[in-house]
């Protein structure tokens, strides 16, 4: 029982899946922008509970387990839930109250609740206040679950100084959250229930007037309303900042767009191509891409000054052995700036887990391993080692010297952005999957 007259001292810890805890390791946190997750979380502590805040991301520091508070809450993803597990059970032994949050808690409730006394399901504007001052009452619930239609009103102002300018060299900045799509491998849908919101337009531009000249945009996809990303992007042009988001195809199909978002200083966008094979992307879901435009759409936006990261999954029921030649060759064709590859991941709680699951096709719940480098499922025209060997073979092809000078020196290549990204793509995703006949 928490003694009301004491001092709360609340601990909050992004937990990270074991390439970047092991990348930290070898002091090499770097990210080129912070994740706002930790410090909205300190944010909305209410200041009359005159609590003690202290924040930890693994992602950029070692957390030892010498920790100590009364409260510590914890924020994980699938791959780093058994870390976030581990961090529990020690605080559980120091009578230390532990909460949990995020995407694999609020998809998977009742499993954290046998490692947490409390479970945030969804996002924490309108719970966390709540759950804080109920155990300051000593009358802490087990479930705290968001049903907020208005989230991103009036947002408490965060606080940047906990944010290490080594780590991060571009500012972060949420404007949407949430979204309408219902992509079957992805976790946000199902956590969200398919809900959007968007942040008044003047309150975005007045906190981006006091960040640095690199701006980026968090939001999962920042392109579904198109009232709110016209004006917010025509009030940005006055700003004179980079700026860089994720978008859908579809929004990037539309040439106004682009010339919009040029003009007012994007520099780079995010997106989700998935896959070459338009069968593929129609038994997820994800029709609205459509494979004969991807061309067009990269040449316009490279026309435009605009680099391109873009995503790219294997290990769709369509995909054969070729999926990765092919792929690597489209690549180096249209020299897209800087690509991250992934193995198709059911996460637990998702429409593709569910339906892996039933037809047995999953091939281990050890959630570690769930981090979009491992073949956790079978596969339908490819054994997971060929998977997996595939994936490191793209990421191998993709980021050879040769071919990183091909893509950083193509004709209005962002020069400096683009170099920093191979470079860290290189270092991060090199000898990533051991070779099992070595």
């Amino acid at each position: 029982m928490y003694n009301k007259s004491k001092k709360i001292k609340i601990l909050f810890v992004l937990a990270a899946g074991k390439l970047y805890r092991e990348a930290v390791k070898r002091d090499n946190p770097y990210r080129y922008y912070a994740p706002t997750t930790l410090i909205q979380l300190a944010a909305l502590v209410p200041k009359y509970l005159n609590a003690e805040v202290k924040i930890v991301d693994q992602g950029c520091e070692v957390f030892s387990d010498d920790f100590n508070a009364d409260i510590i809450g914890i924020s994980t993803i699938t791959c780093a839930a058994p870390e976030a597990y581990r961090i529990a059970k020690i605080a559980r032994k120091k009578g230390i109250t532990v909460i949990m949050g995020g995407y694999h808690p609020s998809l998977n409730p009742d499993e954290a609740l046998k490692y947490a006394d409390s479970v945030v399901v969804g996002y924490a504007e309108n719970t966390l206040p709540k759950l804080l001052i109920d155990y300051k009452n000593n009358k802490l619930k087990r479930l705290y679950r968001d049903t907020s239609k208005t989230l991103l009103v009036k947002m408490p102002e965060l606080d940047r100084k906990y944010l290490s300018k080594t780590y991060f060299p571009s500012s972060s900045i949420e404007t949407t959250r949430g979204c309408p799509n219902g992509c079957k491998f992805c976790s946000l849908p199902p956590m969200v229930k398919n809900r959007y919101w968007t942040r008044p337009v003047d309150e975005i531009i007045n906190e981006i007037k006091t960040m640095g000249k690199n701006i980026v945009f968090l939001d999962s996809n920042h392109t579904v309303l198109k009232s709110h990303y016209l004006k917010l992007w025509k009030e940005m042009e006055n700003l004179k900042v980079n700026g860089y988001a994720a978008a859908t195809l579809q929004f990037a199909s539309e040439i106004d767009n682009i010339k919009l978002i040029a003009k007012s200083g994007c520099k780079g966008l995010l997106l989700g191509f998935e896959s070459l094979n338009q069968e593929s992307l129609n038994t997820v879901n994800k029709k609205f891409n459509n494979v004969i435009q991807y061309k067009e759409i990269i040449k316009n936006l490279h026309d435009y000054g605009i680099g391109i990261i873009a995503c790219i999954v294997f290990g769709f029921d369509y995909d054969g052995t070729s999926i990765f030649e092919k792929t690597v060759q489209f690549v180096n064709d249209t020299k897209i700036d800087i690509i991250k590859y992934a193995i198709l991941t059911p996460f637990p709680g998702t429409p593709l887990f569910n339906d892996f699951k039933k037809k047995n096709r999953i091939i281990t719940e050890d959630w570690s391993l769930y981090d979009t480098l491992h073949a956790v499922y079978i596969p339908k025209k490819m054994s997971p080692y060929q998977l997996e060997q595939g994936l490191q073979w793209s990421f191998d092809e993709t980021y050879k010297i040769k071919s990183i000078l091909n893509r950083i020196f193509r004709r209005g290549s962002p020069l400096i952005h683009s170099t920093i990204g191979n470079v860290i793509f290189k270092r991060t995703f090199s000898n990533i999957i051991p070779n099992k006949n070595s």
